[in-house]
């Protein structure tokens, strides 16, 4: 079989990540508003598995220029990968989600990746 794990190395434009994404991570942290788990993921910028109060920090000195990015870096995917035996058509895709963009500004979903046999 086969792994595809997607990837994209395009930066992101000023002004999607914001102080409202920091401000919705720490909501978030403090039980006031709820997430879904791509909203998760995006909001934690220090990749411990949750999104914090100290993700929504990072992400507030990021707005102001205090520091240049994240520890889980800039892209993640859902899913992060598929495995396929091509032995049948497959067609798959691939959500592109920004680390620090809870609000969801620059998330993208990329069409089909298709494969035959």
């Amino acid at each position: 079989g086969y792994s595809v794990s997607p990837s994209f190395d395009q930066a992101i434009p000023e002004m999607v990540i914001t102080p409202y994404d920091a401000s919705l991570t720490a909501q978030y942290s403090l039980f006031m508003i709820a997430f879904n788990s791509n909203q998760q993921l995006a909001a934690d910028v220090d990749c411990n598995g949750s999104a914090q109060v100290y993700d929504a920090a990072l992400m507030a000195q990021y707005t102001v220029g205090l520091i240049e990015g994240f520890d889980c870096g800039v892209w993640k995917f859902d899913p992060e990968s598929n495995d396929y035996d091509l032995t049948a058509d497959v067609s798959d895709q691939y959500k592109g989600i920004v680390i620090g963009d809870p609000s969801g500004k620059a998330t993208t979903t990329w069409g089909n990746i298709r494969a035959s046999h």
